[in-house]
């Protein structure tokens, strides 16, 4: 029994080789993944992607003001300045799968459904203000979701030029809570209470992208 699922497991997994590819596709557009990883087993293409974005700023100030000095006991100009530098990234990790539902030589049509959860970041120089920043995120909620159509011209078995365009949902959602102490005008008397602020957006644009698509 035990030889016999061996063979069985062996015979599977040859056949599945045989029928499958693994796929690497890099694109330029708009969506959510920008390059992706999968495994192609017949008509179908489960995948990963990858999207990042990155920002960095610097910011700098100064001016002059009058400010009393004790030890001349008289008001002095001095000069004050501010620097800080500053950076942020986005990081789009997601999962998706493909499917060719239509074949006419060598052109395949196909749709794709993918899920993205980014991941946010920022840091500053400022040490109160990067602490601030980053409780901020920590209140943040964001994933997104995409759904497309596109057609691919297979040059030969092991690479495709694609065109693809889609539906992009995206989900932002803001929660704070706090303490807050209110007074009861008629008595003095304090009351401990919790305040909360939520902001909830939802963005659906389209989108349009070109690929090259690797079957190895």
């Amino acid at each position: 029994m035990k030889n016999k699922l061996i063979v069985f497991g062996i015979m599977f997994c040859l056949s599945v080789t045989s029928f499958s590819q693994i796929t690497f596709s890099v694109s330029k557009g708009s969506s959510l993944t920008a390059a992706t990883l999968g495994y192609k087993y017949k008509k179908i293409v489960p995948f990963i992607g990858f999207q990042y974005y990155g920002v960095s700023a610097s910011v700098s100030s100064s001016n002059q003001q009058f400010e009393y000095d004790p030890i001349s006991n008289s008001y002095v100009v001095v000069t004050n300045s501010y620097n800080d530098d500053l950076k942020a990234s986005v990081i789009l990790p997601s999962l998706g799968v493909k499917y060719f539902f239509l074949e006419r030589n060598k052109l395949k049509a196909f749709t794709t459904l993918s899920f993205t959860l980014p991941m946010l970041s920022a840091k500053s120089d400022d040490a109160d203000f990067n602490k601030e920043i980053n409780e901020q995120i920590d209140k943040i909620n964001i994933w997104g979701s995409e759904l497309s159509f596109g057609v691919e011209y297979f040059i030969d078995n092991q690479f495709s030029i694609g065109g693809e365009f889609g539906l992009s949902y995206i989900h932002f959602n803001y929660m704070d809570e706090s303490n807050q102490i209110i007074v009861n005008p008629m008595t003095g008397a304090q009351l401990s209470t919790k305040a909360s602020e939520s902001i909830k957006l939802n963005i659906k644009p389209t989108f349009s992208k070109l690929s090259l698509n690797f079957y190895f």
